[in-house]
């Protein structure tokens, strides 16, 4: 059986590093979970290098998700969504960046989340 090298692989098949570690991470716990369950050991490298693949298209589709998502948003919701999630600002940073209050801040992007939850549920 040919070792396979599933990092290298998934570097190949994601987008980013960390989408490429997380992909073979998963691999791997999908062959602890399923060992028992493949009928033949020499198809162990292809069964792998599908899983690593599956799971980057899906990292590639729930990113598209969410970019559109984010789009979706009334202007004044994405602003405070990109700027906290994104920009990583805290809730004062950007009260002061809008000249607004904590509380308009906190509101709006909690409505900011649950109306992009509801737009990715309803994909």
């Amino acid at each position: 059986m040919a070792q396979v090298d599933i990092r290298r692989y998934a570097r190949r098949s994601c987008r980013s590093a960390s989408d490429a570690e997380k992909a073979a991470q998963e691999a791997l716990i999908v062959l602890y979970r399923r060992i028992g369950t493949l009928r033949e050991v020499g198809a162990i490298s292809a069964w792998l290098l599908r899983i690593v693949n599956r799971f980057c298209l899906r990292l590639t589709l729930r990113l598209a998700g969410v970019r559109s998502a984010i789009q979706s948003l009334p202007e004044h919701y994405r602003e405070v969504a990109v700027l906290r999630d994104l920009e990583e600002l805290t809730t004062d940073e950007i009260a002061q960046r809008l000249d607004t209050t904590r509380e308009t801040v906190k509101a709006r992007l909690h409505r900011a989340r649950a109306l992009m939850r509801e737009y990715l549920l309803d994909e």
